[in-house]
């Protein structure tokens, strides 16, 4: 896998997270303590493989 593929998938992952967060924020889907969770757990899980792949922060 490339540098630009690793580090895509990163911030893809946080990016999702951040969109959980969001939706439990402003809509009724599901409560905001859910999302929070939800991002947290998305943000962890995006850490690791960023560890995994070697993804440095710039």
């Amino acid at each position: 896998m490339k540098k630009q593929e690793k580090e895509a998938l990163v911030k893809f992952l946080s990016g999702l997270g951040f969109i959980v967060l969001l939706i439990g924020l402003f809509t009724d889907l599901y409560e905001f303590t859910h999302g929070l969770i939800g991002a947290i757990a998305i943000g962890i899980i995006a850490g690791v493989i960023a560890r995994y792949l070697g993804v440095k922060k710039k």
